[in-house]
């Protein structure tokens, strides 16, 4: 039987597989596809689609709550130093981090903050401004954060004139 074809009774249903919060759990991961998703990032390493596919499959197969996110973030990291510019991909490995933090008790953004900035630097969009702003506690950051914004929505609508 082809490894694609596999039966579906050979499938593991992770919904919950420790009995507790495990993860995200939630679905059917079918045996090898997981080595499926990694030939298929390694055949077509800019296709943003087969990157999150792998980094949400990440998050149903590990064995505790920390081992899904820190697997599915070193995805998400490996996607972003082959697709450097992918705003789709900076915003679920940033979305990720935080849900990470928060899960682990990590109430400063401080880090948070600075993988924003690297995030504007080369995927730019008006939604990692907007966060950054959401972000920043002090007077002096937030007007730097509206400011930058403010200089991305003129320029990107003047380019699009």
């Amino acid at each position: 039987m082809a490894k694609k074809e596999k039966d579906y009774d050979e499938a593991v249903n992770l919904q919950n597989p420790m009995g507790g919060d495990n993860c995200y759990g939630e679905g059917l991961v079918l045996p090898g596809m997981r080595e499926d998703l990694e030939a298929a990032v390694m055949e077509n390493p800019h296709n943003v689609d087969l990157w999150t596919n792998l980094a949400s499959l990440r998050m149903k197969t590990g064995e505790t709550v920390d081992d899904c996110y820190e697997s599915s973030l070193n995805v998400l990291a490996r996607s972003l130093e082959v697709n450097p510019s992918s705003s789709e991909l900076w915003l679920k490995y940033l979305c990720m981090f935080e849900n990470y933090q928060s899960n682990r008790g990590q109430a400063d953004a401080t880090e948070l903050i600075g993988m924003l900035k690297q995030a504007v630097g080369l995927a730019p969009t008006f939604k990692f401004y907007h966060w950054l702003f959401s972000l920043e506690k002090t007077f002096d950051g937030k007007m730097e954060a509206l400011n930058e914004g403010h200089k991305f929505l003129i320029t990107s609508s003047s380019s699009s004139s």
